[in-house]
């Protein structure tokens, strides 16, 4: 557990102490725990954006893209029932962001919210990295529908984790405001993968995926920077300031 840092403060009884004088005794103090970093939520707020971001690229295009796979698969199949196949992979995906939001959930109540995170990041580059050569409709369509699981299990599994690590009283707070990544990711994907149709409409599937990958591997790499771990804020120590602990107790006993 992360403990509070503790600054003590100048004795007065060192009436003739030299601050070249080197201290007999170091200067009890803490330096700042990874916890009380100020930047600490933004590496859990980076690890959901990238997450959500390779998510909602795969969101804006499933659809046309199955209907795509399916009609090389079947040319014989109508374009109305493309229509059809497209629109019921959309609602299965959706049951499973609903779906993943729970089972996500538990899997971090057993395993840890870090190790979730990191499992769930990990897994879906390796998907990604299929989708870009998959050319089976039921595979594409499993598959899809994993991402989705992956995606609405991040943000099921975050509040928990948000409050593990800072507790109730600061929690709603910190959830507010990592839960920014979400909306970032919902502005910045579907930006992304229209600009890649604009510019590269050839090969704008396989940019996306593979753009997919690297937020996933971003996301993976930020997830180290975060631990599992109740974080309790505190006060820097005299080092962490840059202040000598010779110099300020020099000045305190000059009073």
């Amino acid at each position: 557990m992360c403990q509070p840092t503790v600054v003590v403060g100048a004795l007065r009884n060192h009436a003739t102490f030299s601050p070249n004088e080197k201290l007999s005794k170091p200067l009890p103090s803490a330096t700042f725990s990874r916890c009380g970093r100020i930047f600490y939520p933004l590496e859990m707020q980076k690890t959901l954006f990238f997450n959500i971001a390779s998510g909602i690229s795969i969101i804006s295009f499933q659809s046309p893209l199955l209907q795509e796979i399916w009609g090389l698969a079947d040319p014989s199949v109508e374009p109305a029932t493309l229509a059809n196949y497209g629109a019921t992979l959309i609602a299965v995906s959706s049951l499973f962001n609903g779906i993943g939001r729970l089972l996500w959930g538990m899997i971090s109540d057993r395993v840890g919210r870090v190790e979730s995170f990191r499992l769930l990041l990990s897994s879906q580059m390796i998907v990604f990295g299929m989708l870009m050569t998959e050319r089976n409709p039921w595979v594409f369509s499993a598959l899809v529908c994993y991402i989705l699981l992956c995606f609405g299990g991040g943000f099921g599994t975050m509040p928990s984790f948000v409050l593990d690590v800072f507790g109730s009283q600061r929690m709603s707070v910190m959830y507010g405001a990592i839960l920014t990544a979400w909306a970032a990711a919902g502005i910045a994907g579907p930006l992304i993968v229209a600009s890649l149709k604009d510019n590269y409409p050839d090969r704008a599937v396989i940019y996306c995926f593979l753009m997919g990958v690297l937020f996933l591997g971003g996301g993976f790499l930020f997830s180290f920077l975060v631990t599992n771990e109740r974080c309790k804020p505190g006060k820097p120590a005299l080092q962490d300031l840059g202040i000598p602990g010779a110099y300020l107790l020099a000045q305190e006993a000059q009073r």
